[in-house]
């Protein structure tokens, strides 16, 4: 989940601050753009360049044939096919712990088992390594994002506007130096189209769109009517989503203060295969938006296509038995303050995931998630609702981490 998918920041503020704030959240929590203070990035990474070995033999058409004789100094010996580098050949990383200023990533529910989405890893998933990408931004020492490609940005609006049904001459590619300088608009009587330096493509309708009354699109609409609405833009929507096998992916279900429950909808490629399955549902998928409690309207589209052009290797993963000996051992990052008490015992749910907070991390790498019950903070705001807090434990083996964390309760 990206920062969009934080929940409230609980713990850090005040109840009555909570409560004053809590009707901004409805339409901030998820939707509205947050440019997250920048932090420095910069990565070094050794090119590894390999030479194609050429095989030279003398070729025999018979045994009468006469083989010419080498000349002296031409060595025809043949030469056997350089291996390929293994697993100790790979880069050592460096973990970064930045969560934005969002406060603490946790989930408020009456069970876990409302804390729904349809991450194609499982338990049982028999991964042996999974890729790690470097993040193409940068950052100066204005905290500006550098090394922005514009070409990217540009085929990714053509390619928006196109499954919207605009064609070339019908629309214009402006910017707004005022507050989005590196950014990319179209804009028409009906929608805008801003794309964003991490090559995310987002939607907006006006007016909103409303669905056909049978269906509850709301942004607390239950499950049951949020999958039906998800069925229904699958079809509608086939040719803005522009996968070959949609999947959708019914995600969230955690409650606000007021013990009302939200879920998001989002589809994903599912193309059969466990690795590519996975690449997509972090980092390749569209989200489909309601910003109103009580109309059933399509507010905005979010289509997400970070640039994983730069992929460092192939990492081995540790087993999900090695990834809790490492959180026993406080070795996992958390937004989470200290003052809330880890306990391994109170682990809840793990997912496999890779953290996507686009220009903040240096690179993107998969690890394990746990969601961990926080006893301290059940039924702070009423209504039953426990806390379940986040903590992400480095799924690649520990010899390829330059800098293996170790939590101290500080973040950001």
């Amino acid at each position: 989940m990206n920062k969009e998918d934080l929940s409230i920041a609980i713990g850090l503020i005040n109840d009555e601050i909570i409560e004053q704030t809590e009707n901004k959240r409805i339409v901030n929590k998820r939707y509205k753009v947050i440019r997250i203070t920048r932090a420095c990035v910069a990565a070094c990474l050794a090119i590894m360049i390999t030479a194609s070995a050429v095989h030279l033999y003398p070729k025999l058409r018979n045994n009468n044939t006469v083989v010419p004789q080498p000349k002296p100094d031409i060595d025809i010996t043949p030469i056997s096919p350089e291996p390929k580098p293994d697993a100790n050949d790979l880069p050592t990383l460096e973990i970064s712990e930045n969560f934005g200023d969002a406060g603490f990533e946790a989930y408020m529910a009456h069970d876990i088992s409302e804390l729904v989405n349809s991450n194609p890893w499982n338990s049982n998933s028999d991964i042996k390594t999974l890729p790690v990408y470097r993040n193409t931004l940068n950052l100066n020492e204005r905290y500006e994002i550098t090394n922005i490609d514009k070409e990217k940005m540009n085929q990714l609006i053509l390619d928006v506007a196109k499954r919207l049904g605009l064609k070339e001459n019908e629309f214009e590619i402006t910017t707004d130096p005022r507050i989005y300088k590196d950014d990319l608009f179209v804009k028409t009587k009906n929608f805008q189209i801003r794309v964003e330096p991490e090559l995310t493509a987002t939607i907006e309708f006006e007016p909103v769109i409303h669905l056909p009354q049978k269906y509850n699109f709301s942004y607390f609409a239950n499950y049951e009517d949020t999958l039906a609405s998800a069925k229904y833009l699958k079809n509608e929507y086939s040719d803005i989503i522009n996968f070959k096998s949609p999947k959708i992916n019914i995600t969230l279900g955690d409650y606000n203060i007021y013990n009302q429950q939200h879920y998001a909808i989002e589809f994903f490629d599912e193309s059969g295969d466990i690795t590519q399955d996975i690449i997509n549902y972090n980092f390749n998928k569209v989200t489909f938006y309601s910003l109103s409690e009580k109309e059933s309207a399509l507010s905005m589209i979010r289509i997400d296509k970070p640039d994983l052009s730069e992929k460092i290797g192939d990492y081995p993963i540790i087993a999900l038995e090695k990834a809790e000996e490492l959180l026993e051992n406080k070795n996992f990052i958390s937004s989470v303050p200290s003052s809330y008490e880890m306990k391994a015992e109170n682990v809840k749910k793990v997912e496999l995931i890779y953290r996507n907070v686009y220009w903040m991390d240096k690179i993107y790498l998969p690890y394990y998630k746990f969601y961990i019950e926080l006893p301290e903070l059940e039924n702070r705001f009423g209504h039953g609702l426990k806390h379940y807090g986040i903590y992400y434990v480095p799924a690649i083996d520990g010899k390829y981490i330059k800098n293996m964390p170790i939590y101290d309760g500080k973040f950001n």
